[in-house]
């Protein structure tokens, strides 16, 4: 199924690389690459882009896409490498006024923002109710 489903997909741009590049947005053009790299995991950005580059025009449309497509990859990858380090000083700072010994990074880096929240919210929760009490 994979098999075929990748050669539909790359003869879909065999065919779409005949149109000239002002017929093709890019934003219509960064769709597709994204639509076709999410519905099948097996291929290769690089076989499109080596299919789409038969027409010049294209190339550069598509070379300019995928570079936002990468940019855009690279800041959600950061924000979310930010994010889980938030979490994880949280969790270490609560587990070191709790006295507990703080949890490896190498052992949050593995849980998942939930997971982490979650971690995070019933170590705030121990530590108010032996240190703020009942209000």
């Amino acid at each position: 199924m994979k098999l075929s489903r990748r050669k539909e997909l790359l003869r879909f741009f065999q065919w779409l690389a005949k149109f000239p590049a002002r017929d093709l947005p890019e934003s219509f053009l960064g769709l597709l690459l994204l639509y076709a790299l999410h519905s099948d995991s097996d291929l290769d950005a690089e076989e499109i882009f080596h299919t789409l580059s038969i027409n010049p025009e294209l190339e550069k449309s598509t070379m300019s896409v995928a570079e936002k497509l990468k940019a855009k990859g690279l800041s959600q990858g950061l924000s979310e490498g930010r994010a889980i380090g938030l979490w994880i000083g949280k969790i270490q700072a609560y587990e070191e006024f709790l006295g507990k010994n703080p949890s490896p990074r190498e052992t949050l880096d593995h849980l998942s923002i939930p997971q982490l929240e979650t971690l995070h919210q019933n170590l705030r929760e121990e530590y108010e109710s032996r240190f703020k009490g009942p209000e």
